[in-house]
């Protein structure tokens, strides 16, 4: 029987129709731009801005108009894919923010979404947020932009307030606290609010900064200080498959927040939800091959190793997540296969299957 094996990823389509961007040479603090190097600028460019050069630096609103900024067409097609991806990174972002989400960019500069999460017991004086990033990719292998979606796993964040903790904590400083949620009220009746993520050494170099709207998220220290417990046992040689729990909070996120007329209309993704794998991007083995009896990796002969390894080391991250859980219990991370048997990890970036 044939298996039917699908991805954390969502196709979509560009648009048939160019879309017009609007450009400046000059910023403007007053708008919410979006500022672009050499490597971002559209291969039109120059019909707007003859004389642009690799060393200038370019500001868009992407599809608001501004006054004074020049209007050009963009065609998602044969437009560099890094520009697009910025614009729906934006627009993923707003659709969010509009919902009164917290979002944080990642140091790749996808969005990350925190949830919270009331349906688990959190730990004494925290709350929890499940969190979910959603990165906007190109997939060459079938050619088709996408959306890989994948869980972060939690985030803790204690209910008491930078100000209340040092107060209540006299023992405890500053040292403790490195990211924080910080919630910026711009009139009386809180009703315009910003929710941000930001380093608490950078709150501390600004100005009126109200640290009872400033809340900590739970780090490695600050989580021995209190003496709080991780939320997963460490022992990757523990037989626990958790890609399972990964996948139910998957299609929740998908079926809350992304399977909606309303997102789709930000990125018309698939009505048929997630994408189903091409047998050419998925290895094989034999049922002879698998282990028929409960052990742990560090019973595992050298033989089952090297025949697992022919899939899991050059498969992507995204891929592994699936496997069925019969396998990935023999193996707790790609990474601790590929050490063990002493081979380099080949990463998303670098595989073509």
């Amino acid at each position: 029987m044939a298996e039917s094996l699908f991805l954390n990823t969502l196709a979509f389509a560009f648009p048939e129709e160019a879309k017009t961007f609007y450009f400046s040479l000059t910023d403007r603090p007053d708008c919410n731009l979006t500022k672009l190097n050499h490597v971002l600028f559209p291969n039109n460019i120059r019909e707007i801005f003859p004389t642009i050069t690799n060393g200038d630096t370019l500001y868009t609103s992407f599809c608001k108009p501004i006054k004074d900024f020049l209007p050009l067409e963009i065609d998602f097609a044969t437009e560099k894919f890094a520009l697009v991806k910025r614009y729906y990174t934006r627009e993923i972002k707003y659709y969010f923010t509009k919902k009164d989400k917290l979002v944080e960019q990642t140091f790749i500069k996808d969005n990350q979404i925190w949830l919270r999460n009331n349906s688990e017991k959190a730990p004494k004086n925290c709350v929890v947020y499940d969190r979910y990033t959603i990165k906007v990719n190109f997939n060459h292998f079938i050619n088709t932009p996408e959306l890989v979606l994948s869980y972060d796993r939690k985030a803790k964040v204690l209910k008491q307030s930078v100000a209340a903790f040092l107060s209540n904590n006299e023992n405890t400083t500053a040292d403790l606290l490195n990211r924080v949620i910080y919630i910026e009220y711009f009139d009386e009746n809180k009703k315009n609010v910003k929710r941000s993520i930001t380093k608490y050494s950078n709150l501390c170099e600004r100005n009126n900064v109200d640290y009872n709207n400033v809340f900590p998220i739970v780090g490695r220290q600050l989580a021995a200080s209190l003496r709080l417990d991780d939320e997963e046992d460490t022992n990757i040689f523990q037989k626990k498959n958790r890609y399972t729990k990964y996948y139910g909070k998957i299609s929740r996120f998908y079926n809350d927040y992304l399977n909606k007329d309303d997102f789709r209309r930000t990125v018309p993704i698939a009505i048929d939800g997630f994408s189903f794998a091409n047998p050419m991007q998925v290895g094989k083995t034999t049922p002879q091959n698998i282990p028929t009896t409960p052990t742990t990796f560090g019973h595992i002969s050298k033989t089952d190793i090297n025949t697992f390894s022919k899939v899991l080391c050059i498969i992507p991250t995204y891929l592994y997540l699936w496997l069925p859980k019969d396998l990935v219990s023999h193996f707790p991370t790609r990474k601790t296969l590929c050490r063990k048997l002493k081979q380099p990890l080949k990463t998303d970036h670098t595989t073509r299957m």
